[in-house]
């Protein structure tokens, strides 16, 4: 589960790159949040000064879609399978 959340991050954040996004995965393993800035996020505070409307924006298109995340924008992968 740790090695597809890394995966998934890379790949979430090779997409965002290509689409010059501002917008970036982090964390480790299975537990990840969006930030939607531009630069290398180094601690909270690099965290906390993103753009925090377009946080809200992609919480309820995802919510929309069926995709739920908490709404401070970490997601977490889950075992469960259909």
């Amino acid at each position: 589960l740790n090695a597809r959340g890394d995966r998934l991050r890379e790949t979430l954040n090779g997409i965002a790159r290509k689409g010059k996004a501002r917008m970036q995965f982090t964390g480790r393993g299975s537990m990840m949040a969006v930030h939607f800035r531009d630069g290398e996020i180094r601690d909270e505070v690099d965290a906390d000064a993103g753009n925090q409307d377009l946080k809200e924006l992609f919480f309820f298109d995802l919510l929309d879609r069926g995709v739920y995340m908490a709404r401070r924008g970490m997601i977490v992968l889950s075992l469960v399978q259909d």
